[in-house]
């Protein structure tokens, strides 16, 4: 016998998936004039450059999430933990390794790209590489968590 479905979790948890969706397209065009009255027109384009380089470099996923997605829900239900383990394990140094390769790219690359990068704006250039690389982990995470929750195929 199947679980009722919950009509009141489910209408909950798609406003709030909306709310988030509308805030993630809202907030940059609010924020934009702010940002710009902030730093000036010639960093503000330094900026947008830095911002859209981390937004690529954050999709190196390369199929990874759907494949793993479709491991972990396979694995839990062959009741496989020690195949859950090494799957985990290996996503892990793959997203470590990644993250090596393409931040030790990064860091020469926004110096010779924006050789005028000095002080705050090249720690804000690092820290948003740091950020675009840890996007696919975030990734895989959720990924691992949908395929727990899957019944298995």
């Amino acid at each position: 016998m199947s679980e009722p479905v919950d009509k009141a979790g489910i209408v909950r948890n798609t406003a709030w998936s909306m709310l988030n969706a509308a805030a993630g397209m809202l907030l940059p065009i609010l924020l934009t004039p702010f940002v710009v009255g902030r730093l000036g027109l010639e960093l503000f384009g330094t900026w947008v450059v830095l911002n859209a380089v981390t937004v690529w470099l954050s999709h190196y996923d390369l199929g990874v999430s759907g494949a793993l997605m479709r491991e972990v829900a396979r694995r839990r239900a062959a009741g496989d933990e020690e195949g859950l383990r090494r799957l985990w394990a290996t996503w892990l140094c793959y997203d470590a390794a990644w993250f090596a390769v393409l931040f030790g790219v990064a860091l020469p690359a926004g110096r010779w790209f924006f050789p005028g990068l000095r002080g705050s704006l090249e720690t804000a250039f690092l820290l948003l590489s740091a950020q675009s690389l840890l996007v696919p982990v975030y990734r895989h995470l959720n990924s691992s968590l949908a395929g727990l929750q899957r019944l298995g195929t």
